[in-house]
C-alpha cells in the first residue's frame, strides 16, 4: 500500500482550562504547567512578572473580558467565557 498521498496529522490543539470556582489566575498557571508538562509550581518566571494575579483575578470576579498576553514563552489568551487557552509564542 502506497502513503504517499497519507496527509500529515495534525498538531497537538492548543490547550485550554474552564472552571467557575477557581481563581483565573490559577487557571492560567495551570493551563501553562499542562502545555508544559510540569507541576505548576514548576512554572517560571512567576505570573507577576507578565500580569497582576490579583488583579487579573478582582476582573474576572466583576467582568468577563477578552484578554490576551504573553506568559512564560507562551500567549494566553482568556475569553469571556473563561476558557485559557496557551500557544507556545
Amino acid at each position: 500500500m502506497d502513503d504517499t498521498n497519507a496527509q500529515t496529522p495534525p498538531t497537538d490543539p492548543p490547550r485550554t482550562t474552564r472552571s467557575p470556582q477557581t481563581p483565573i489566575s490559577t487557571l492560567v498557571i495551570q493551563a501553562v504547567a499542562e502545555a508544559e508538562e510540569c507541576d505548576p509550581s514548576m512554572v517560571a518566571p512567576p505570573l507577576y512578572d507578565a500580569i497582576d494575579p490579583d488583579a487579573l483575578d478582582a476582573l474576572y470576579a466583576r467582568a468577563s473580558p477578552h484578554m490576551e498576553f504573553d506568559y512564560a514563552g507562551h500567549h494566553v489568551e482568556i475569553t469571556p467565557a473563561r476558557r485559557v487557552t496557551v500557544q507556545p509564542t
